[in-house]
């Protein structure tokens, strides 16, 4: 029963991250990145000795010569009650100018033990985006939030 539980939790889960991605999304190339932080970590399964093992993806899909990063993973917090996380990516362009940015939805602990949450998303496509970065960012006591850790990619 519980086993069926989780199935169909993640399945949810998968769907409702899935909104975030445009359907005819093609991807073209993916790169490995993985953050890890005090508390805080994204990554992929199985999450072990207080990180996950495994890289999350930033993937590019370029479809009408318009350019988008895509991210695929797991955001993990440890040991952290009423701790809040979210991911933020950021696209640029050849010159490191920022082209655009969006955030994944904000994920709270309730209490001490490892809490994780699937990410999947994309930012707008651009015709100029040649670089991206993943974010992760812990929000602060005001609700602002600030940049915990980060990885990049380059298209």
């Amino acid at each position: 029963m519980l086993k069926k539980l989780l199935v169909v939790l993640t399945t949810a889960a998968l769907m409702v991250g899935l909104s975030g991605v445009p359907a005819h999304a093609v991807l073209v190339s993916t790169d490995p990145i993985k953050i890890t932080e005090q508390e805080l970590d994204f990554g992929a399964d199985p999450w072990m000795i207080g990180a996950p093992l495994n890289r999350a993806v930033l993937g590019w899909d370029n479809t009408n010569g318009l350019r988008s990063a895509i991210l695929s993973g797991t955001l993990y917090i440890n040991n952290a009650s009423g701790t809040c996380a979210r991911m933020r990516l950021e696209s640029y362009d050849a010159n490191h100018n920022l082209v655009n940015s969006r955030n994944d939805g904000t994920f709270c602990a309730p209490n001490g033990a490892l809490h994780s949450r699937i990410v999947y998303f994309a930012a707008p496509a651009s015709a100029s985006i040649t670089h991206a970065h993943a974010v992760l960012q812990v929000q602060n006591s005001n609700g602002t939030y600030s940049d915990a850790g980060t990885d990049y990619a380059d298209y």
